[in-house]
């Protein structure tokens, strides 16, 4: 093959792969502007149903809302006719959480409650004797000089004539003479001081006594500062 027909054989080639290549790009975006076209008119319906749907949608809502009203209204003034008018306060709803509390107890002693018995003497009466109080006085014998008459057999005699009648029956001698003469012998005097008595004395068997009476014993609690025990 000679050179001129390579040439021309090139030519011919780049020819149909340009031509080829210019087809598919201006086939392509024939293609983009067509789906473009497409995209636009659908968007268009949509944007034109959903307004419509709104528009549909806010005739109904308002109409309903209007009827709503109307009715509302009506019954109002029915209800204005049968009662008087009411003011009606709603208080607010609070809500109040507690807080949790622990128990913290603290130990509390409580003293015993008692009371006092008296409990009086126990006794008995008795009668008891007295013997008499009394004291010894002594007495001394009683004395005195005098002149006595004495006679041979040794008797003694206050007077004379009674001494010489007894010797003479007897043919004894007599005489006279001053002796200490004992009057009264010594004797003891009991002198009572207080007469013998009977006394009532009271006897104790057992003395006044106070008891303690335990009415609650002593006990420890357990308290908290809310009032709960243990």
């Amino acid at each position: 093959m000679n050179k001129g027909k390579i040439i021309i054989i090139s030519v011919i080639v780049c020819l149909l792969v340009t031509g080829g290549i210019t087809f598919f790009v201006l086939n392509n975006n024939s293609k983009k502007d067509s789906d473009k076209i497409e995209e636009q008119q659908t968007s268009e319906e949509i944007t034109s149903e959903n307004n419509t749907v709104v528009a549909e949608s806010s005739t109904e809502k308002t109409t309903s809302e209007d009827n709503k009203t109307t009715t509302e209204k009506t019954t109002e003034e029915k209800t204005e006719e049968k009662k008087p008018e009411t003011t009606e306060t709603v208080q607010p709803t609070e809500t109040h959480t507690e807080p949790t509390h622990t128990h913290n107890y603290v130990k509390v002693h409580h003293d015993a409650v008692t009371h006092t018995v008296h409990h009086d003497a126990v006794t008995h009466t008795e009668t008891v004797h007295h013997d008499a109080q009394t004291h010894t006085v002594h007495h001394d014998a009683v004395v005195e000089r005098r002149t006595v008459y004495c006679a041979d057999d040794g008797t003694v005699w206050n007077s004379a004539d009674e001494c010489e009648a007894h010797c003479a029956g007897t043919v004894l001698s007599w005489w006279n003479e001053t002796q200490t003469v004992t009057v009264q012998e010594a004797w003891d005097e009991t002198v009572v001081d207080q007469a013998a008595w009977d006394e009532t004395v009271t006897i104790t068997d057992q003395a006044a006594w106070d008891e303690t009476v335990v009415d609650q014993p002593a006990y420890d609690e357990y308290v908290c500062s809310c009032g709960a025990t243990k």
